[in-house]
């Protein structure tokens, strides 16, 4: 397809379901899509409607009573961003989410890179410095809208997060990810693993 065609066929399925952004909304995954002039539209809809049927399985999450279907699809989007590792995405969402209770800034990179559309250099101290409304280092709150589509996986993260003490978490050079209770124990992680 030509360059942007599903992006703008994303931003035609958020203005026929009247939603608040696409990025989010649409659930990443394989799909088999008929190759065509229309195929853009064809994927976006498809991830829509996949996302809809998920999210549907996910209803009865308590979380539903303090969030809206939308914030929790922008956290899920955080979450997919963050990790490729299903096996981190309940430990990330149970941050988020204790921040989110204690009205902390997220403090998630992958939103100024985000912003920024810039996902390899890395971030410039004015960027994370800037009050944005995608700057979760500045900013107390979720962002206006999802990043990425999330997985399966990420969307029950953040439906369902893991119950720790976390605030704190890092991936180090390990590849491994690392959590810590206050910013005392974070520090301490950076030193031993970036």
């Amino acid at each position: 397809s030509t360059p942007g065609s599903f992006v703008k066929a994303a931003e035609e399925v958020a203005v026929a379901y009247d939603l608040s952004f696409s990025e989010g909304w649409l659930l990443g995954g394989t799909y088999s899509i008929e190759i065509g002039p229309r195929a853009p539209q064809e994927l976006a809809l498809a991830m829509f409607l996949v996302s809809g049927a998920a999210v549907q399985n996910l209803s009865d999450s308590p979380l539903l009573e303090h969030y809206s279907i939308e914030e929790l699809l922008i956290i899920a989007s955080m979450i997919q961003a963050e990790t490729q590792d299903e096996t981190q995405m309940g430990g990330i969402a149970s941050v988020i989410h204790n921040r989110l209770r204690n009205k902390e800034p997220l403090g998630i990179d992958a939103k100024t890179r985000y912003e920024l559309d810039d996902w390899i250099n890395p971030i410039p101290t004015a960027a994370l410095e800037s009050k944005t409304p995608y700057n979760t280092r500045r900013k107390v709150g979720l962002p206006p809208s999802g990043i990425a589509a999330p997985s399966a996986a990420a969307l029950h993260a953040a439906f369902y997060p893991e119950s720790t003490p976390y605030f704190y978490y890092l991936h180090g050079f390990d590849k491994a990810i690392h959590y810590a209770v206050d910013y005392e124990g974070h520090k301490t992680n950076i030193e031993l693993y970036r």
